[in-house]
């Protein structure tokens, strides 16, 4: 699900951009860049990926289109801190992480306005990145919701993991058309210039394969050999080649009618 899952990935980033308290201190993935642009005051921060993703049939080739998987949002309220740490040379140096403290009825407060506010954000029709995500799912599953405690003093703290089970639209496989969602969200991509060499990476991966036969373009979409296509009645493996016959022995059982004889 490469293309896929990065888009859906991306999508669900920028969807959330300015759209919760969080404002811009939403991240894709890189939840240890976070403590670089915090500061020594809690904010609210929210780090998106795609964790698991899972396909329950067998013998459907790479390229599956019953694929479920994982969006994970991880909300919480943090600030940074400088820690002491031994340099490269063993002196003495630092370096900033984040620190999620104890929760309160103000902190609650602000992570269940994020709740709110990620779930308008990613169902919201005039935002365009939240439509390129809806165009790449059929739709939303399961949801949970789960409060991260510190398992030896049983402290919670002022964060939240939201886990959304999604349906993606299928990988294109080598030879297939683009699909439209696909080529938009592509475009919008190449027009952001943190993802611009990202999207043309994957707009060339998407290139392959145009030479293909189409029995070749089933081929690789099964994940199957050469004389497979022509067993199931998508066409004859001889790629517009003209195959000589030289016998062939016709049986035909009861007679033949000719029309006005």
């Amino acid at each position: 699900m490469g293309v896929v899952r990065q888009l859906i990935q991306i999508a669900a980033t920028e969807a959330l951009l300015w759209r919760t308290i969080a404002e811009d201190r939403v991240k894709d993935s890189l939840i240890m860049a976070l403590p670089l642009i915090m500061d020594d005051d809690p904010k609210p921060i929210i780090a998106v990926s795609v964790e698991d993703s899972l396909s329950p049939s067998t013998g459907d080739g790479l390229f599956r289109t019953d694929v479920s998987m994982t969006l994970q949002l991880q909300m919480a309220v943090a600030k940074s801190v400088s820690v002491a740490v031994e340099d490269e040379n063993g002196g003495p140096g630092s370096m900033s992480m984040l620190e999620i403290g104890t929760t309160d009825a103000a902190l609650e407060a602000s992570l269940n306005l994020m709740d709110r506010q990620w779930r308008l954000a990613l169902s919201d029709p005039a935002n365009e990145w939240s439509q390129i995500l809806l165009g790449l799912i059929g739709g939303f599953g399961r949801i949970s919701d789960v409060r991260m405690v510190d398992p030896e003093s049983g402290r919670k703290h002022a964060a939240r993991i939201i886990e959304v089970t999604l349906d993606p639209i299928a990988e294109p496989s080598l030879g297939q058309d683009v699909p439209e969602v696909i080529a938009t969200g592509l475009a919008k991509m190449t027009a952001t210039d943190d993802y611009a060499d990202l999207a043309r990476i994957f707009s060339a991966s998407l290139a392959g394969g145009a030479s293909l036969a189409k029995w070749e373009e089933v081929q690789a979409m099964l994940g199957v050999t050469k004389p497979v296509p022509a067993l199931i009645g998508v066409g004859t493996p001889d790629d517009g080649i003209e195959v000589l016959i030289s016998d062939v022995s016709l049986n035909i059982a009861g007679e033949i009618e000719v029309p006005g004889a």
